[in-house]
């Protein structure tokens, strides 16, 4: 008699249950709370600089209405630069700021020249004065002046 061959006598092996992939690793939740966090933290920054930068929108839509061929078209520009001056620099840089030193202070700030008859028009009510070239210069700056602070 021969003997039985001993490991066809046993039973099959068993396979070990999957690993799942619900719940994640202790790990993978820190990831999750960091990215929620992050991603928390870098909205609440845009929306703080968005709220910062409301006061040019605002401008922008008000010079953007204004009447070019109105007579106070010139005092109503220099207002409205006059205010966003003061709210971007403050009213130790600019608000005695007025004429040459005036047309000065928006050209140093901003990326586009103003015509020179910007300073002296106030002063004269018969200045010829490009008013297109005064709206480009204003909306051109609205855009690009950077304040220092």
């Amino acid at each position: 008699m021969t003997p039985q061959d001993p490991l066809s006598a046993l039973q099959p092996l068993r396979e070990p249950v999957g690993i799942a992939w619900w719940p994640p690793a202790p790990g993978w939740w820190v990831l999750l709370l960091l990215v929620c966090a992050a991603t928390a933290f870098l909205t609440w920054q845009q929306w703080q600089r968005w709220q910062a930068k409301a006061y040019l929108r605002h401008a922008a839509k008000r010079l953007a209405s204004f009447d070019k061929m109105g007579p106070r078209y010139h005092a109503e520009v220099n207002a409205l630069l006059k205010a966003v001056a003061l709210r971007s620099y403050g009213p130790e840089q600019v608000a005695a700021l007025n004429g040459e030193a005036w047309l000065a202070f928006l050209d140093r700030s901003g990326s586009q020249a103003f015509p020179p008859s910007f300073a002296t028009a106030p002063y004269h009510s018969q200045t010829a004065m490009d008013r297109e070239a005064l709206h480009s210069a204003a909306s051109q700056w609205l855009k690009s002046h950077r304040p220092d602070r």
